[in-house]
């Protein structure tokens, strides 16, 4: 056997072994997936949560909630047939709520504690977006590794306000 069939039969075996562990590794459920819908509203109803967006984000579930005094989200895997989670909560009395969360795939979770916002602008560093806002609640995927992020909800009224996330 001369040495260039020796190398080939080597790197297919390394394939092989290769597809082999990553295969058994899905069978075993070693991976984290987000939660499907009926695992979302299982959590929901269980804790009773007012929860005002859902985003799979990457492998995990992102549900943002309100509570009487400020707001929350809850990070969600399953991994193994086990729930892995993490939360974040925070009070706030004014219009808007702000959390970010800069781990894993960074996000913003943005609460707007009344109905007089048409848009939010999301500018962190090269990424720019205009969300119309329909609901009372956003989750927004984005890269917080820039150096200054500013979120500007637009007012029916005309009126913007800017919040600087550094």
């Amino acid at each position: 056997m001369n040495v260039k069939t020796a190398t080939m039969i080597f790197f297919v075996f390394l394939l092989i072994a290769a597809l082999f562990f990553r295969t058994h590794s899905v069978k075993n459920g070693n991976e984290f997936r987000p939660l499907t819908e009926e695992e979302i509203k299982k959590l929901v109803e269980g804790r009773k949560l007012d929860v005002i967006a859902v985003k799979d984000i990457g492998n995990q579930t992102v549900v943002l909630y309100r509570t009487s005094g400020g707001g929350g989200y809850l990070i969600l895997s399953v991994s193994s047939g086990r729930l892995v989670e993490s939360e974040a909560t925070w009070t706030s009395s004014g219009n808007v709520s702000v959390s970010t969360h800069r781990t894993g795939t960074p996000f913003i979770a943005l609460i707007l504690n009344n109905s007089g916002f048409r848009e939010v602008i999301v500018k962190c560093g090269n990424f720019s977006k205009t969300y119309n806002v329909t609901e009372v609640g956003l989750i927004i995927p984005v890269d917080l590794n820039a150096r200054l992020c500013e979120l500007s909800p637009l007012q029916r009224d005309g009126r913007i306000l800017v919040y600087r996330l550094s």
